[in-house]
């Protein structure tokens, strides 16, 4: 559909006096250029009428539909307020582009109207796919903040259960300065079960492991910063 021409359009507002179409009219009240043509049926809507706001009674819809650039229609009826079978006969000596907006549930507007020429009808129908992919990405989001509360969780509880531990530490490094490793791993044999004692044992194999890693690139360093002291001689 070619776009419009914002700075002169009509928009005809179907339920205007309704909550969401009073907010739809104060907010085109904003924008220059803009004609507002009101359809009000049984409330009285709270803006007062003038040289841009036109309140039009609910019978005069399809006198004006022909008239505007654009028709919101966002009303609670449970019927159509546009039809296509109305519309197709007022719109019949129409040359120019119209979009009719449907904001209602149920569907205020006819969805046959969009096969009538220079007619482009929008409706819930176009937002699902959007408003899914919305919720795709925030459920993604969600799921990936609590990922980070777990992980970060999971890291201070770490950090508090060494600062508890770090009188039981001190009693244990006094306890290895009197005696061999061995026959402290001898005595946790007597107070640990299986399972601990397998869990103790990875533990210190992977410490172990670390260590030698750690002194062996500790020895290439030393080894090559020699060789680059022989080499400046």
């Amino acid at each position: 559909m070619k776009k419009l021409n914002v700075e002169n359009i009509k928009v005809l507002i179907i339920g205007a006096s309704g909550s969401l179409g009073k907010s739809i009219v104060k907010a085109l009240l904003k924008v220059k250029g803009v004609q507002i043509y009101a359809s009000v049926h049984r409330h009285v809507l709270e803006v007062a009428p003038n040289n841009k706001l036109h309140i039009i009674n609910y019978s005069e819809r399809y006198s004006y539909i022909q008239e505007c650039d654009v028709v919101i229609s966002t009303t609670s009826s449970p019927h159509y307020t546009i039809t296509f079978e109305n519309c197709s006969k007022s719109l019949a000596l129409v040359n120019h582009q119209i979009l009719f907006v449907d904001l209602a549930v149920p569907n205020d507007i006819e969805e046959d109207i969009q096969t009538i020429d220079n007619c482009e009808l929008i409706n819930f129908a176009n937002f699902e796919n959007d408003i899914k992919r919305n919720q795709d990405i925030r459920l993604n989001g969600c799921k990936q903040a609590i990922n980070n509360i777990g992980y970060y969780v999971y890291k201070i509880v770490k950090i508090l259960k060494i600062h508890e531990a770090q009188m039981d530490l001190q009693d244990v490094k006094a306890t290895l300065e009197k005696q061999s490793g061995l026959d402290f791993f001898y005595q946790l044999q007597k107070v640990a079960s299986i399972e601990e004692l397998n869990d103790l044992y990875d533990l210190a194999k992977r410490a172990i492991a670390q260590s030698r890693d750690g002194q062996k690139a500790e020895l290439l360093k030393q080894q090559q910063l020699l060789a680059n002291l022989s080499n400046h001689k």
